[in-house]
Parts: C-alpha cells; structure tokens; sequence
C-alpha cells in the first residue's frame, strides 16, 4: 500500500511539474503508438542533454547536443511498451520535463 501510494504521489508531483513546461518544447503525438518526435523550438547557448526514463526513473535513453544545434529527436519506430515516460531536457540552469504516454 506505502508502494501505490508513493507512486501516485510522484505521478502527481511530475504531472504538475510537467504541465508548467513551457511550449518550447514539442512532444508530438502524444499519446504515441508508433513513433514521437521530441523537438526544442528555441537556439540554446550551453549545450543540451536529454534523458528518456520510465516513470520509475531508470533512464532508458540519454542523447547529447552542442550549443546551437537544432534539437530534434525522432524515435520510430518506437520500442517501448505501454505506459508513462519522462523527457528531461536540460540546458545550463533550465531544466524542461515532459511526459509522454504509450499507448500500442
């Protein structure tokens, strides 16, 4: 029970925090069945790191950029099975989070 109850207190905590993400990042579709392209609509000056991660934390994918390179990621297809995953963007201070849901 502790377990169920942790796990719908974080849920909650990271849907908050990702519905303050700000537009300049795109997740699109999503949900997603067959692929998802992952894009971050603005020129950033530090370079970039993106973390793909299960709901539980355990990173699946890391993908790095340098500075004033377009950041634009294009999975399919798409090897992930049904459930919720965590895009963590960061570039210098700014950290941007979106959830992506697999619906197959």
């Amino acid at each position: 029970m502790k377990r169920a109850l942790l796990i719908l207190f974080f849920s909650l905590s990271i849907s908050a925090f990702a519905q303050n993400t700000p537009s300049k990042v795109g997740l699109f579709p999503n949900p997603a069945v067959s692929y998802v392209d992952v894009t971050l609509n603005e020129t950033v000056q530090n370079d970039v790191v993106v973390t793909l991660s299960d709901i539980l934390g355990n990173k699946i994918e890391t993908y790095k950029f340098k500075s004033g390179e377009t950041l634009r990621i294009e999975f399919a297809p798409l090897n992930l099975k049904n459930g919720i995953y965590l895009f963590k963007i960061e570039s210098g201070d700014d950290v941007y989070l979106k959830r992506l849901v697999i619906k197959q």
